[in-house]
């Protein structure tokens, strides 16, 4: 319900009676706020519109009832010929115990990443390495940081023994926003490969490897798909002597 409306110029001083009330909104042409009976003598800033009306429809209209059926240009003529003012379709905001929110949509949980990879061997032979991997990124969008642990294994890769690869990397990329974003990404950081065969078994403890890798990201609900195409390298030992060896492959995952 309204009650007052006030004209005055700017050096001019005013005194209003009003009914008691829990609370007050005042609203100048650029903008509102709300107000207690303890703060009137020095009313807190001003902001953005977010209803044409204050009253007793204020509760409906801020759960929802409120529709815009005809679109935008309809609602913008429909205010100027009404004489109301209009309201601001800024960033939505959230208010908790008073202090205002910039409402954020996240895709995700965890920041967690569980996926399946599907690669060239470690130490070649033309066997494909299959594996998990586990990732922990620190942001959904924009620049990102972040871990990741994985473990390959591609039977009779190498001298008819199966290689088992387990890695621990750090990993920097950049995330794009929205539904469908594509990203980069670079990792790198300790791996071990072991050859496991009949007669014995060898490996290097101390490898080094990374990766570099493109891909999608897809938001689905309260999730994210991810897939990629990857080129990997590792630095290994072998005959004595330390090789980098090169392997293409391709990832997907699931974000939580």
């Amino acid at each position: 319900m309204r009650l007052v409306d006030l004209h005055r110029y700017t050096a001019e001083a005013m005194r209003v009676v009003l009914p008691v009330r829990e609370a007050y909104w005042l609203r100048a042409p650029e903008g509102e706020v709300r107000v207690a009976p303890s703060q009137l003598k020095e009313p807190p800033p001003l902001r953005g519109v977010e209803l044409a009306q204050r009253g007793p429809q204020e509760r409906s209209l801020a759960q929802g009832f409120f529709a815009v059926a005809y679109g935008r240009p309809f609602y913008d003529g429909y205010i100027a010929s009404a004489d109301l003012v209009s309201v601001a379709f800024e960033a939505p905001v959230a208010t908790t115990q008073g202090v205002a929110v910039e409402a954020q949509a996240s895709s995700r949980l965890l920041g967690l990443e569980v996926g399946a990879t599907v690669g060239g061997a470690r130490l070649g032979g033309g066997v494909p390495a299959v594996g998990a991997r586990l990732v922990w990124r620190a942001w959904p969008t924009g620049l990102q940081l972040g871990v990741a642990a994985g473990y390959d294994v591609a039977p009779g890769a190498w001298l008819n023994g199966t290689l088992h690869t387990v890695s621990a990397q750090v990993l920097g990329g950049w995330q794009g926003s929205g539904q469908i974003a594509p990203f980069p990404e670079v990792a790198g950081g300790w791996m071990l490969v072991m050859v496991v065969r009949a007669q014995q078994t060898g490996g290097d403890p101390l490898g080094f490897g990374g990766r570099v890798s493109a891909g999608v990201r897809w938001v689905v609900g309260p999730f994210a798909l991810r897939a990629a195409v990857e080129a990997a390298a590792g630095s290994l030992l072998i005959d004595r002597s330390r090789k980098w060896i090169w392997a293409p492959g391709v990832q997907v995952g699931l974000e939580l």
